[in-house]
């Protein structure tokens, strides 16, 4: 595998060129049956049943959480006392990932108070597949004592299982955290000790992501009063503390969120804070390998009495925004001011809201291509609020990854995306902002550009693919080492067709595309636009086995000449498909 820092960084190297077109959120909360209920923490977007809608997972402190089904039409149905999700007091916090790779994600749920909670302990869930949780937590051993606030799922060892970080706040016979390594048979093991992490910390909010560009993950937690360390495997086992040398510590820390803010090719961090403490976001100074306190530079407020934040494109233009929870301060939404400041735009968007909130999720719960909001209030509240994004007028693309050397989420795979000038990155993490998770599929933002150059896939510890002839507002299924798949239907290399060339390629009159047909099957090619439209059908035909030749002379169905631009020769036999990108010069 290559170098991360030299290949993520020469594929970051441009400036994006956004497109600023304002975005609106409507509170549907009670059109979707979310609401009336109330204590609530932590939440998370997991799409449970595999049906291709992402369903909601919220903790309460006061016992019932709940699972609510998104049936697909805009409403959700309480599927809790089915899906068996435990009566358990005390959960702050809620993470998910498929820890037996069976393709069907399980669930954990970490308790802040051990007095309060049934035996003190976490509980996790494993998915059966059938709509319903088994809980394994006594025979899997992660039913560690409760005491933290949320947890993160990483393959902090490379191999084909997540791992488990539980961070310690709490529980007093205790004083560390808890990394529990995944031995692949729904059995974890509390290796701690051996991996470096004997530190008597207050242990909040943990993130597993690559801040460097070496392709191993990092961890990096808040801790409260205890400053905020980063932990780096620099010899590919044990944690080491490289907070100092990186500059980002503060005396205060409660959530925080990463994100590459101005797409230059590094992660940035935000950090939420509380008491008399304010928020701080940093920038990584790639020069000096090294984070730089930009939080006035961009306008960002001295908030406080924070708790979950979240970088993400609501807007589609290409840049990450930012969302902010506040316990009773308000919520706030940044926008991302062409990769150089915030604008607060909350009244404007719609998201105004003064309850006790905590924990946020972020994910496109109707598959418009818009990302949505929902917020747990806990106190004075019903429960959360669900934010419909209403959405403009600029692209996206989104991508669902699916490992198979790699886990089968593919967390910790990071994501570059070129376009018609601009590159974006996104790494797939579980467990973020404050006790909740975003959805694991991984959203951009493309203005209106319809033009995708190429996507770099990074798979955590194995490699990275490549791929192009993208289509914008599109959602892509990519399974490692394979083809894409459009909008969930699998779609894997051709074992018995391929393009072999196109030629020539830009063309301006005409140009032949060269197909071998290995086995007998019934094919059809033909020509669409960047949208997917069908411009001419070349063939659609039976063929046995032989080198093809067709011809394609820039004309639509009716013969009549098209403009010049980006094109693709489509060929698929009903299951695989195939495809070659073209441009028409004229």
């Amino acid at each position: 595998m290559k170098s991360l820092v030299s290949v993520v960084t020469i594929l970051c190297i441009v400036s994006l060129s956004p497109t600023a077109m304002a975005v609106t959120f409507s509170d549907v909360t009670q059109q979707a049956n979310l609401n009336n209920y109330p204590d609530c923490r932590a939440s998370a977007w997991v799409d449970y049943d595999r049906d291709g809608y992402l369903d909601l997972l919220i903790g309460s402190e006061g016992g019932v959480n709940r699972l609510h089904r998104n049936l697909g039409d805009g409403t959700f149905s309480n599927v809790t006392l089915e899906a068996q999700i435990p009566y358990r007091t005390g959960i702050w916090g809620v993470n998910f990932a498929d820890i037996d790779n069976d393709g069907f994600d399980d669930l954990y749920l970490s308790a802040r108070a051990p007095d309060t909670f049934s035996a003190g302990r976490n509980v996790l869930l494993h998915n059966s597949g059938l709509g319903y949780f088994d809980d394994i937590s006594d025979s899997s051993g992660a039913n560690v004592p409760g005491g933290g606030v949320a947890a993160c799922f990483a393959p902090f060892s490379k191999g084909p299982f997540v791992d488990l970080f539980v961070p310690n706040q709490y529980y007093p016979s205790r004083e560390f955290p808890f990394f529990l390594s995944n031995n692949g048979n729904n059995v974890f093991s509390d290796e701690t000790g051996f991996m470096g992490l004997l530190y008597s910390d207050w242990w909040d909010i943990p993130i597993a992501f690559d801040y460097d560009n070496d392709g191993r993950l990092e961890l990096f937690c808040t801790k409260d009063f205890h400053g905020n360390s980063m932990y780096d495997q620099p010899y590919g086992h044990t944690f080491i503390n490289v907070s100092d040398s990186l500059h980002f510590q503060t005396s205060c820390g409660y959530g925080a969120t990463v994100g590459d803010v101005n797409n230059d090719g590094w992660f940035d961090l935000y950090i939420t804070n509380w008491h008399d403490y304010t928020d701080k976001l940093f920038l990584y100074d790639s020069a000096q390998r090294r984070y730089r306190d930009n939080t006035s530079a961009w306008g960002a407020p001295a908030t406080t009495w924070t708790s979950a934040a979240h970088f993400a494109d609501f807007d589609n233009d290409g840049l990450p925004d930012l969302f902010v929870t506040g316990a009773g301060t308000g919520n706030t939404y940044y926008h991302n001011q062409s990769g150089q400041r915030f604008t607060n735009l909350t009244s404007q968007a719609g998201l105004t809201n003064y309850g006790y909130n905590w924990g946020a999720s972020i994910g496109d719960y109707d598959n418009d291509g818009f990302l949505d909001i929902f917020v747990p209030e806990y106190l004075y509240g019903n429960g959360g609020k669900l934010y419909h994004n209403n959405g403009n007028n600029n692209n996206w693309v989104e991508f669902e990854l699916e490992g198979t050397h790699s886990n089968k989420d593919a967390i910790g795979a990071k994501l570059v995306l070129q376009g018609g000038g601009y590159s974006q990155m996104r790494q797939v993490i579980a467990g973020s902002g404050f006790g909740s998770q975003n959805s694991l599929v991984q959203h951009f933002g493309v203005g209106q550009d319809t033009i995708i150059g190429n996507l770099w896939v990074f798979w955590p510890g194995t490699g990275y693919d490549i791929y192009d002839s993208l289509i914008v507002n599109t959602r892509y299924h990519i399974v490692e080492g394979e083809a894409l798949a459009v909008n969930g239907e699998p779609v894997y290399f051709p074992k018995d067709f391929r393009i072999v060339k196109t030629y020539p390629n830009p063309f301006n009159s005409q140009t032949q595309i060269e197909i071998c047909v290995g086995q007998p099957c019934n094919l059809t090619v033909d020509i669409v636009d960047i949208l997917g439209r069908e411009v001419k059908s070349l063939l659609a035909e039976r063929l046995e086995p032989r080198m093809l030749t067709l011809a394609w002379d820039g004309t639509d169905q009716r013969g009549d000449p098209i403009s010049s631009g980006i094109y693709f020769c489509r060929v698929t036999n009903g299951i695989d498909l195939n495809s070659s990108r073209l441009l028409l010069i004229k």
